[in-house]
């Protein structure tokens, strides 16, 4: 029968130490909510385009302030919802480990 201490150390060797499993869950948190990030982030670039090429057409300039306003929300809301996201991210690391 080992001893109580061999398998102690034989578990703590199987394992993956607990620091590690945290910085490799705050790295895969941070990508995918990049990733996430820059999906919602396109539609406002498209938005951006759009607006030029409404003003290379003539269109209406209340058309063009409409599409620019809902461009600019648009970065402003997942630009603070990223940084949210990261702060509170971070935070959990830094209590995880």
């Amino acid at each position: 029968m080992p001893n109580e201490a061999v398998v102690k150390v034989q578990q703590a060797v199987d394992q993956p130490s607990a620091w590690w499993l945290t910085l490799w869950e705050f790295a895969v948190h941070v990508i995918v909510g990049t990733l996430l990030f820059l999906i919602i982030y396109a539609p406002a670039v498209g938005l951006n385009f759009l607006v030029h090429w409404m003003t290379s057409k003539e269109i209406d300039r209340f058309v063009i302030v409409v599409v620019q306003g809902a461009e600019y929300a648009l970065i402003i809301a997942d630009s603070a919802l990223y940084l949210a996201f990261l702060i509170k991210t971070t935070c959990r690391g830094i209590k995880k480990l």
